[in-house]
């Protein structure tokens, strides 16, 4: 088995989709610079090839204050 096909691939984009519609985020760009993160990882994210982290999740919590609960509802 390659370490690729190990990787869940869940359906991230929704988040992802979530933020950009609701908070004018005209790009993963500006997703990423919201987030601290780098726009390939947010790349990595939507595309399954890397797995959604706690960190991201409280990431998101802090910045767009949204709750845990719909966060993971939207993962």
């Amino acid at each position: 088995m390659q370490s690729n096909e190990r990787i869940q691939k869940r359906p991230t984009h929704k988040l992802f989709d979530y933020l950009t519609e609701n908070f004018d985020l005209k790009s993963d760009l500006q997703l990423a610079l919201e987030i601290n993160k780098t726009p390939s990882s947010i790349s990595k994210f939507r595309s399954g090839k890397r797995p959604i982290t706690p960190a991201i999740i409280i990431a998101v919590h802090e910045r767009f204050d949204i709750p845990i609960k719909t966060i993971k509802e939207l993962l």
